[in-house]
């Protein structure tokens, strides 16, 4: 999944960013000191792994585009002490987090009555960082510019989200 949208969304690009992967992470593992690093599972629009620097447990997180990163780091910045992981390192489309333990999902490890308390708790608490962001963040339309694209998904619900 993750070849087939990262070649569909960034083209021939993409298809580079795909192939120079290998190296890049060799590269990232001898400059920032990283062991046993494994790809997670279900990938879709980056290329995430977990591992170690040291013995600090960490997350990599890889993207062909900087700038979807270089937004990541501004937002954890902003909600750093608030709930969200540290970041650890940032470079050339590279973000080193920390790694939240256990690093389970929530759809499982715990019940589903208590799911929505959860993550409205910790909705809660970032909600609580102080906000003086103007312009820092793309705008929502921005974001949602990616559904004018045609996709691999019924036609129907594409067409509800565009009107929605």
């Amino acid at each position: 999944k993750l070849q087939v949208n990262i070649a569909k969304i960034y083209g021939s690009r993409g298809e580079s960013w795909l192939a120079e992967l290998p190296r890049s992470i060799e590269e990232l593992e001898n400059a920032w000191r990283l062991s046993n690093l494994k790809p997670l599972s279900n990938l879709s629009y980056s290329y995430v792994l977990e591992g170690f620097q040291d013995r600090t447990p960490i997350i990599l997180k890889l993207s062909p585009d900087a700038n979807l990163i270089d937004q990541e780091v501004r937002a954890l910045d902003v909600f750093k002490g608030f709930g969200a992981v540290s970041v650890l390192g940032c470079k050339n489309g590279a973000l080193l987090l920390e790694r939240a333990m256990p690093g389970t999902l929530l759809k499982n490890s715990h019940p589903k009555e208590n799911r929505i308390e959860i993550a409205c708790n910790v909705m809660d608490r970032l909600h609580q960082a102080p906000l003086s962001v103007e312009g820092k963040f793309p705008h929502i339309g921005e974001w949602l510019s990616a559904i004018d694209k045609e996709w691999d998904l019924p036609k129907i619900h594409l067409e509800r989200a565009r009107r929605l």
